[in-house]
């Protein structure tokens, strides 16, 4: 499936009341698993599906942000660029 550029969704959810406009937001039909929903909304402590899902795509990306992140110190460390601290000698 091909996904809209986000050109193409920004301002969708404009002129809608009681909706926060957000550029970078869309209006999106999905089904969610209720039970899945309520236990995020706990985890998060949220009390609407919208920012529940929210919460949970931007869980999601720190996540994956931060597996990024640790992969690369793991590569770095392969280098032995760390070594230096195994010697406790030159640690304050």
């Amino acid at each position: 499936m091909r996904l809209p550029s986000l050109g193409a969704w920004q301002g969708a959810t404009a002129g809608r009341p009681g909706r926060e406009v957000n550029e970078l937001m869309a209006e999106s039909l999905v089904d969610v698993d209720q039970v899945a929903l309520a236990e995020a909304g706990k985890r998060f402590g949220t009390t609407t599906a919208i920012d529940t899902v929210n919460a949970a795509l931007r869980e999601a990306a720190a996540r994956s942000r931060r597996a990024r992140a640790l992969d690369e110190l793991v590569e770095v460390a392969e280098t032995g660029q760390f070594d230096i601290l195994l010697d406790k000698r030159t640690r304050p």
